[in-house]
This record gives structure tokens, sequence and C-alpha cells, in this order.
């Protein structure tokens, strides 16, 4: 007998009362592990959902007691993206769990009833379920996670809202491996113990399966390779959760600040192709500064947009603000702008509306984004005052002390003075000119940073010269395999700013590479990993040549800045 006619037989009909308390109405849906009832409990007369487990699932003692105890642990959480468990029981060879009343379609049926139509969801709905998603999996985690997240455990009602279903279940993720496969994680699927780990996963797959159509796999399509305008951070996002090693994956407070960011940033291609007439671009700041604006008198200093100034006339507590895994308030939105404005709240914070549940980076609210702005360049200006300051302090100790060695040379050290004065004015020369000391003289080299556009044409040239090198010691491998991706987290990469000063620290070194090798110019490309440790080099297309090799070395024992990401590329010009 198939486990569908045996869940069949054993199902309860309408008006079935269980464990003298829950009378069951009527069936809702489906599931991996039984099918789901509406229902009432007698006792109080509120109304309840039932879901009856497959005989299978509880056909030993020892399953009954791990059941028990796993929802004993998930009646603990209480979270309003989480269905609360409530209670559990048997009837005859089946077990069941009793949850709060939810009624409202699962994203899988949703997704599937999509794709009849011809449709899909868009970018913006697989956002807010993710943000959604991953609240719930933060709250689970407090448990030691769900465990089996999948599109099939999801419950979207007819307002919208969101409610994770099945907590206490993950317990069985080797019972419904078969039908589930790649949606579960790979330690879920072999019956471990439910772990956070494994809601990571659970998250990534989700986001995959929503944004493609079908549930991730080795060998799979990129997201971006499949849904147009797509950025690449979502690709590395997927890569990262959906990696096969659970401790190579982000942790499950990374997930929320990872998959908004991934899922906001349009592709290159969808921007540069965007009307300006849908989309205007705002102007630089320099641009700001120097062009007055043509419709009104500017708005003197401190005084906020209309806009801005009606929303202000509220008093209402409305609005939380999530930093990192803390939630802070609820507060009036004057006070939001007093925080702005006193860099307690920065770019990245979270804004939650606590009456429509929306949420969304701080910077991105309407309203508030010209107050972020002006706080950033404010702090902006105050660090190179700073830093101003600093220098200025530093070349006047540096000046005190080529005094000082001139003074002690005078006296009588002739020799060290000596040795001292040209010692300092040559690291001087160094750090102001860039010379670079070569074996018996001194070369001046360029480092400079093509654009995209000259970069690419570099690239092809030298593909053209048939220069790939991508030999398997140390070679060049720009692939992301969803099951290989490597595991560092996040998605942000490193700016120029904050690459270049490492690059031009080094360059003595790299212009000694040109020079023993007699080669005047050089198009480096580099891969560096979160952790800031480069791990990719190649020289004019290559890996192999004398060249490739002495510059290689150099690069990778640079140090870079570490970042919340899975890679960052880069590219230079070197020459004399």
């Amino acid at each position: 007998m198939s486990t569908s006619q045996a869940s069949a037989q054993s199902n309860p009909v309408s008006g079935t009362t269980l464990g003298d308390r829950y009378q069951v109405e009527r069936e809702i849906r489906a599931t991996p592990y039984g099918t789901v009832f509406a229902a009432t409990d007698t006792s109080s007369g509120g109304a309840v959902v039932v879901h009856l487990l497959h005989p299978e699932l509880s056909a030993k003692p020892e399953h009954v007691d791990a059941l028990k105890h796993s929802v004993a642990k998930a009646a603990q959480v209480d979270h309003k993206n989480v269905a609360p468990v409530q209670d559990m029981g048997t009837t005859g060879k089946n077990a069941y769990i009793v949850s709060g009343a939810f009624e409202g379609h699962s994203l899988g049926e949703l997704l599937r009833r999509k794709q009849a139509e011809g449709g899909a969801f868009s970018r913006k709905q697989v956002s807010n379920i993710a943000a959604s998603l991953t609240s719930a999996a933060e709250a689970c985690a407090k448990i030691g996670g769900h465990g089996a997240i999948t599109i099939e455990s999801i419950i979207i009602g007819q307002s919208g809202s969101i409610r994770l279903t099945d907590l206490g279940l993950g317990i069985f993720g080797g019972a419904i491996a078969e039908p589930m496969g790649a949606r579960l994680s790979p330690e879920s699927r072999s019956g471990a113990t439910p772990t956070s780990q494994a809601d990571v996963y659970g998250v990534g797959a989700v986001v995959y399966e929503l944004l493609v159509g079908v549930a991730p796999e080795k060998g799979c399509r990129r997201p971006s390779e499949a849904v147009s305008g797509l950025s690449p951070l979502v690709d590395q996002f997927v890569g990262a959760t959906t990696t096969p090693e659970a401790a190579k994956r982000p942790t499950i407070g990374q997930l929320g600040p990872a998959v908004q960011k991934a899922l906001a940033t349009a592709s290159a291609a969808v921007s540069e192709q965007m009307p300006v007439a849908n989309k205007p671009a705002r102007p630089s700041l320099a641009q700001s500064i120097s062009t007055p604006r043509a419709d009104a008198t500017p708005l003197p200093s401190g005084t906020h947009s209309p806009a801005l100034l009606q929303a202000l006339s509220e008093t209402q507590d409305r609005w939380l603000v999530t930093k990192g895994k803390l939630d802070y308030g609820p507060f009036p939105l004057s006070a939001i702008v007093d925080q702005i404005q006193s860099n307690q709240i920065l770019p990245g914070n979270i804004l939650v509306d606590n009456e429509t549940g929306n949420r969304c980076k701080v910077e991105d609210n309407p309203l508030l984004t010209d107050l972020i702005d002006a706080a950033k360049q404010k702090r902006d200006d105050e660090r190179r005052a700073n830093a101003e300051v600093a220098h200025a302090k530093q070349e006047r100790s540096r000046g005190a002390l080529v005094y000082v060695v001139i003074l002690a040379a005078i006296v009588g050290i002739g020799g060290g003075g000596y040795l001292a004065i040209k010692a300092l004015s040559s690291d001087d020369g160094k750090t102001s000119n860039k010379k670079l000391a070569l074996d018996e003289g001194s070369l001046e080299a360029k480092i400079s940073f093509p654009s995209a556009d000259q970069a690419s044409k570099k690239r092809k040239k030298h593909r053209k010269k048939g220069k790939s090198g991508l030999g398997t010691n140390g070679g060049w491998d720009d692939s992301l395999n969803f099951d290989m991706a490597g595991g560092d987290v996040g998605s942000e990469t490193l700016s120029n700013g904050q690459v270049n000063p490492v690059i031009q620290r080094s360059a003595g070194k790299l212009g000694g590479c040109l020079q023993r090798t007699k080669t005047s110019s050089a198009f480096i490309e580099f891969m560096v990993k979160g952790t800031g440790k480069v791990y990719q080099v190649r020289v004019n297309g290559s890996t192999s040549t004398p060249v490739a090799k002495c510059l290689r070395k150099v690069m990778f024992a640079m140090k870079f800045p570490s970042f919340d990401g899975i890679r960052s590329k880069h590219n230079f010009d070197l020459g004399f």
C-alpha cells in the first residue's frame, strides 16, 4: 500500500474529534509529512489547524518520543512569521500536531499557479518574502533551527502575510528527502538534527526557486542568467547559502541584510538601459554644490522637505530600527530624524513600519534619503578634516626629527647623522614621488586603474594572443558553482578607495618585477576573498610567464581590508 493510500485510509472525516478536544472540520492541504485539517479546539472554541502525520513517521515509540521533544521546543517560539505550535497527540497509528489557525496557500502552490499562467514572482515580491522568511528563521534559531525550510512549508495568507509552518518536523528531514530533493540541505536529507545552518540553505534554495522556477541542483543556471535584470550579487548570495558544507555558509544573522542588498541591486546592464525619464539620476555632490536649483530658491540649511515636514507632524510610535540582530523602538519619525543627524542611525540599518510590516534600508526611504546623504557628507567632511590635522602633525614631527638629526650631526655624530638624514630623505622621496629602488638605480613606476570598458578590451586582446594560462596550480577560475561556492558570506565587494592604497604601497616590488623580467608594462587582474587575501592573479592574461610568476608572488603577499562577501575582482595597469 502506498503512503498516500495509507494516509487517506487513516485520515479523519469531518466531525471527528481528536484527543477528545480537536474537532476536525475540513481538509486544507497535503504536505510531505501528511495532511493539514482545519479544526476547532472544543475547550476554548478557537480555530486551530491539525497536521496529521503519515503513519510511518510515528510507527515506532522512539519516533513519538523524539517528536514530543521536538514539539516541546517548537512551542517556545513566539514570532509573527512562525505558525505557533500548541499541542501534539496520537490517534491510532498517526501522530498529529496542533498549531494556531492561519489559512492561505503554500508558496509552492502559488509558484505552480503562476507558472501555469505564464507568470513569475517579481524581484520585489521575492524581496518581501525573503525579509519575512529570514526573520522567521532567526526566531527558529533560538531552539536550534527549523531544519526543513522549503517553499512547501511557507504559507501566504490572504493579506500577503507570511507564516513558516512545520516547526518541529525538521527531525523527519530524511523521510521527505526523496520528494523534496535539493530543496533541503545535504545534512537534513541525511536525517541530521535540525540546525540554523540548514535553515540558511533553505532560505537560499527558496530565493533561487522563486526567481528561477526550479529547485537548485549541481550545475544549475545562475539566477542572473535565468532572469533578466538580476544582479550577480544574487548569484553570490545563492551560491554562498547553498554550498554543501554547513560551516562555510553565512550565519543566520547575516542572511537578511545580504539577501535584501542582492535583490535591491539591479544588474549593470539594466541600470545603463533605464530611461532617464523613468528614473532620473541624482546629481553628484559636486554638481549639487556648483549648480543652483532651477525650480525654486534653495531651502535654508536645516529645513526639511514639505513631504518630510508633513510626516513629522505624526507623533505615533510607528517605526522600528533594526541594527544587526537587535530591534530598537518603536519611535516617531521625528526621533528617527534626530538619530540620523546624531549618527545613531547609519546607512544599512533597517527601518520597519509597524503598521504595514514593510522593511527597507533607511537610506532607501524616500523621505529620509536626503537626510542620510547629508549626515554621510558631514561624517566624510569631519574625517577629512581629522586626517588633514593628523597629516600636518605627522609632517611637523618629521620636520622636528630631521632638525634633531642635523643638530646631532653638527655636534659630532657626523657619519651616523649623515646616514640617518639620507635614510629619511629616501623614505620621504618614496612616499611623495613613488620612486622605486630597483637594483642599481631608481625608476618611476606608474600605476593606473583602467575603466571597465578599457579593462574589457585588454582582456579580449590577451585572449586573442592565446595567453589564457588557466593552469591547475593557482590558475584563474571565474566560474561559480552553486554547490561549491566556497562559503564566504554576504555580497559586499571592495571599493577602489580600499584597493588602490594597498597596491600603491607595493609599487616598488611590482616595478622590480618589470625590471627584472625586462617587461615594459603589465595588465594585472586579481581576486580577493572576503578575508582580504588575494587568491587569484593573472598578468597579461597569463599565470605562467616570468613576469606573471614574479607579480603573482607580490600580489599574493598583499593584505586587503576584509569585507562581507564571497570575492572582489579588480585590475590595474603597471608600467614605466
